[in-house]
């Protein structure tokens, strides 16, 4: 699987592994709601196409950070 779901430590500010998931369609979900209930930041990395290099969305409180 090459979609994966991180979720940022409060306290060392590193990225911990959540889950994996098939495609990102469904770790954007996820992401949105995780972070809305415990108001943490998560983070959705899509390696599915090496070629295009990764994409990399965050999730702050329910919404796309900068976005």
């Amino acid at each position: 699987m090459k979609v994966r779901l991180d979720r940022k430590c409060p306290v060392n500010h590193d990225w911990d592994h959540v889950a994996d998931f098939r495609f990102a369609a469904d770790a954007r979900p996820c992401a949105t709601l995780l972070s809305k209930l415990d108001d943490g930041v998560y983070r959705v990395t899509d390696s599915r196409w090496p070629d295009e290099g990764l994409d990399v969305t965050v999730f702050v409180s329910g919404e796309v950070a900068g976005g």
